[in-house]
């Protein structure tokens, strides 16, 4: 068998590249909107991760602000891309169970928060902030000094 000639291998290259899986295009370049989001999302995280530690120190009930850590713990979440069930709220609450379903209840009366049922298991629900209250969560984070 002979060696192949240059032009051989190349036509040999395109036969192979056309049979290959085409390569993902990649992710378009963050834009400026995109770092202010993500610096908001930051910011959530530091405000809810020092408000847990707080909460070490002193007694959750002496501040009393488990609707407002609901709605960080949501935004956090969602921005990690994470659902969030009743369940895990409550867990994280850092109040007792029937505190933090009150709280959940309160904010979806209210309409800030949306709960969904779980499709594939009806006894979880879960809860995503509405579209108005993700922006003035971004407004509020936006006015943060740090």
């Amino acid at each position: 068998m002979g060696e192949l000639n240059t032009v051989e291998i190349r036509a040999l290259l395109r036969q192979i590249e056309s049979q290959l899986e085409p390569t993902p295009a990649q992710p378009a370049p963050p834009t400026n909107e995109d770092a202010v989001y993500l610096a908001m999302v930051d910011r959530a995280k530091r405000i809810l991760n020092n408000r847990r530690v707080r909460a070490k120190f002193f007694d959750a009930d002496l501040f009393g602000e488990p609707a407002f850590d609901i709605l960080l713990d949501v935004f956090v979440s969602e921005a990690d891309g994470k659902e969030l069930c009743v369940g895990d709220i409550c867990a994280g609450a850092g109040v007792p169970t029937t505190t933090a379903a009150r709280q959940i209840r309160d904010l979806c009366s209210r309409g800030l928060l949306i709960r969904s049922d779980d499709p594939f298991d009806g006894r979880r629900v879960f809860v995503r902030l509405n579209d108005a209250t993700r922006r003035s969560m971004l407004k509020y984070l936006n006015q943060m000094k740090t």
